[in-house]
């Protein structure tokens, strides 16, 4: 009768399976405190509820770095439809240059569009274009902005 042996690699392979598994689960079962208040906010935002503010704005002055969370409560402000404290979250992003900075001023365009003030929502998109101008929905914005006032894009 032939025996059966399991060779060194195949424990190995299983070994590395496992953590991959357990490193992909972990945000799900067991989220960091950061990772939780994501996903409050992306909740909020997807069921267009009210965020639990308070709690987020402990969490920004505990994690000022934290531009995921800011980014995700000002949305979540938005979806709610408290523009003014949207845009007040939009700018506390940083000034990178970069991503961060694209959507701050795509954000605050979007805001200020939101509430009639069409003059600015068109500077931000045009300092979002500045970033990326290959963004569509920003050019669709902005031109929409230019037709209605009258203007060529």
């Amino acid at each position: 009768m032939a025996e059966f042996r399991v060779s060194p690699i195949s424990y190995l392979i299983l070994g590395v399976s496992l953590i991959g598994m357990a490193s992909v689960l972990q945000p799900l079962h067991f989220p960091t405190p950061e990772q939780s208040i994501h996903r409050r906010l992306q909740n909020s935002i997807d069921y267009h509820s009210t965020p639990p503010l308070s709690e987020v704005e402990k969490h920004l002055q505990s994690s000022p770095e934290d531009y995921q969370g800011m980014a995700l409560a000002a949305e979540a402000a938005a979806s709610s439809y408290e523009h003014e404290q949207s845009i007040s979250l939009f700018q506390r992003l940083p000034s990178d240059g970069g991503q961060w900075e694209f959507i701050r001023e795509y954000g605050i365009g979007k805001r200020c569009e939101a509430i009639d003030r069409f003059s600015e929502a068109e500077a931000h998109y045009r300092a979002a274009l500045r970033l990326n101008p290959l963004h569509i929905d920003t050019n669709m914005r902005i031109g929409h902005i230019l037709l209605c006032s009258g203007r060529a894009w």
